[in-house]
Order: structure tokens, then sequence, then C-alpha cells
């Protein structure tokens, strides 16, 4: 199970947009979410990341698992490449790994108590960022490019 929803409620003042709402999605398999505009689709995606709370049931996420979620309507960078806008969504990623290399570099000149104190938080950052796929990151991003048709230029 990668994925599963128990009972979900979400309701609008009166209006009830799911109710009892219950779901779930195993390793492999593709699902799809099929209503008529303003049936509380996107709402559901809302739920399910945590950018909307439910009134009710539980949200259950396989552990070591994230959800990608592309909004109806983007903020997308301005004469942005699809590759920017792909990268723009590991920019945490991105950021950790260059807190990486400038605490690499710092290493070099220091020492004693304060090469201690770099070091425990590089390895905190270091293990972080293993946790979240971020050596990975990059052949991500390329394989969603050419899963939507494109090449890495």
């Amino acid at each position: 199970m990668i994925l599963a929803c128990h009972n979900l409620k979400k309701s609008f003042g009166d209006r009830i947009i799911v109710d009892t709402g219950s779901f779930h999605i195993e390793e492999r398999e593709k699902a799809a979410l099929v209503g008529v505009n303003g049936a509380g689709k996107s709402t559901i995606f809302k739920m399910i990341i945590g950018e909307e709370p439910s009134d009710g049931g539980e949200i259950i996420l396989a552990k070591g698992r994230s959800i990608g979620y592309l909004a109806q309507h983007q903020n997308l960078i301005p004469n942005g490449t699809i590759y920017e806008e792909l990268r723009s969504a590991k920019a945490d990623i991105i950021e950790m790994e260059q807190q990486l290399r400038s605490i690499e570099h710092e290493l070099q000149s220091l020492s004693g108590e304060e090469l201690n104190a770099r070091l425990e938080t590089y390895n905190r950052l270091q293990s972080q960022f293993e946790s979240q796929n971020g050596y990975a990151c990059e052949s991500e991003i390329i394989g969603v490019l050419k899963g939507l048709g494109r090449s890495e230029e």
C-alpha cells in the first residue's frame, strides 16, 4: 500500500464536499480521480498533501514515500524552461546540496572545536540529504523530462 484514505470528510460551511470517502492505492497501481467541475477533486488532493485540513478521517502514506502534486493553477517562472520548473520543485534538496558543498569548503580552514561543530552540522545535513534521496534528484528531474517526451537540452 502506497496511500490509503479512510472515511475522509470535508465541508465548506453547509456544503459537504466529501463524506466518508475511502480508497487505497497499491504499489504499481495507477489511479484517477474523476468528477465534474466543483466536485471536490482538487480539495481531496489538497487534503492528501496537507495543504487543506480534513474535517475527519485518516490519510496514511507509506513510510519513505512522498507525493508530488501539480496544482491546477501554477505560479510558473516567467520565461522559464521546463527543466527550471522541475528544479524549482526540488529547491529544498538543491539548497541542501549547496549548503553541503559550502561546508565542505569551510572545513578545509577549520580546526579544533570549530571543526568538530561544523562536522556535526555537516553530518546531520548529509543524513537529511540522503534520506530525501538527494543524490538521485537530478536523475529524477531528467527522468520526468524524458517521460514528458523532452530531451535534456
